[in-house]
């Protein structure tokens, strides 16, 4: 009885062992993500500044180009 009782702890151990071990990588995933998506939005401001050359809009939205026909 004794080795039963050893036995159902020992599994209980390793499920508790598992499920700390699945939320952190879930919290990793969440962190990572948060900063690709941090770093992506930086990258296109910075570009779009670029572009406004310091405007409130790029020039290349106030040019009008004519259709050839």
């Amino acid at each position: 009885m004794n080795d039963l009782l050893e036995n159902k702890n020992y599994v209980q151990l390793v499920v508790d062992i598992e499920s700390i071990v699945a939320d952190a990588k879930n919290k990793i995933a969440t962190n990572i993500n948060q900063v690709i998506v941090q770093t992506y939005w930086s990258i296109g401001r910075y570009i779009v500044e670029y572009e406004q050359g310091g405007n409130v809009k790029a020039e290349y939205g106030n040019q009008r180009k004519a259709l050839s026909l």
